[in-house]
């Protein structure tokens, strides 16, 4: 199985890297350790955002936070991200191999 590292591991590679490896350590070591990203957005009291968070918004979060290039076509929430709460987001980043990571929306301020 292919995976492309978001991150520098000893001893396997480095960010950006693709690399080959067994399916078993690929999902029960790589995958399992995905990453989850934290968004703080103005919320009503019923938990409702005003808006929702886009694909730009996460791309510019994993830039900032994990130094890697993700252009917002990449980026594929599986539902509209418009509640507090967690998310999956799918991150294409080749047409064979897809990347799953967790947006968890918190409340930066609520309105009344």
């Amino acid at each position: 199985m292919k995976v492309i590292l978001f991150e520098n591991l000893k001893r396997i590679g480095s960010i950006g890297e693709i690399i080959d490896v067994k399916r078993g350590f690929a999902r029960n070591f790589l995958i399992a350790n995905k990453k989850e990203f934290i968004v703080k957005k103005l919320s009503t009291e019923n938990k409702e955002l005003y808006g929702s968070v886009k694909p730009t918004e996460i791309s510019k979060l994993i830039q900032e936070s994990e130094k890697l290039d993700v252009k917002p076509s990449m980026i594929q929430p599986v539902t509209d991200i418009k509640t507090l709460g967690k998310f999956k987001v799918k991150i294409s980043l080749h047409s064979e191999v897809d990347a799953e990571i967790t947006i968890e929306v918190q409340s930066a301020e609520t309105i009344q």
